[in-house]
């Protein structure tokens, strides 16, 4: 268990906000955090003051609107919910994020692929 505060503000994950002692499963967080951005363009939590900010990640209330958010397939969508979970005991855990279908690449409905990201730009 570690217990000192580092890191990028937007990417901390919620136990570390709250002092208390965490271990690997920050990194999951941090984890939801990096693909939100990736997939959407924008980051989850997003606010001018630190404070406020901070607030957001410790009640997981990211941003469902954001950026490109509505293109994101579900199931990316689906991993990232998994991930921003605010008690890292109920977060998903390393084989459950290794074995989600959205790592499993492109999903088949019927004789169209569609990929991990739908852009309808």
């Amino acid at each position: 268990m570690a217990s000192s505060v580092v890191g990028t503000p937007s990417y901390t994950a919620p136990e570390i906000l709250q002092s208390k002692d965490y271990d690997f499963r920050c990194d999951y967080w941090s984890l939801g955090v990096i693909l939100f951005l990736l997939l959407s363009g924008t980051l989850p939590f997003e606010h001018e003051d630190t404070i406020e900010l901070f607030e957001m990640i410790k009640e997981g209330k990211y941003n469902k609107k954001a950026g490109s958010w509505r293109y994101v397939s579900a199931q990316a969508k689906n991993l990232i919910s998994g991930l921003l979970v605010v008690d890292p005991d109920y977060r998903l855990k390393k084989e459950q994020i290794q074995d989600h279908v959205w790592f499993k690449g492109a999903i088949k409905l019927s004789d169209d692929i569609i990929p991990i990201n739908i852009d309808k730009h």
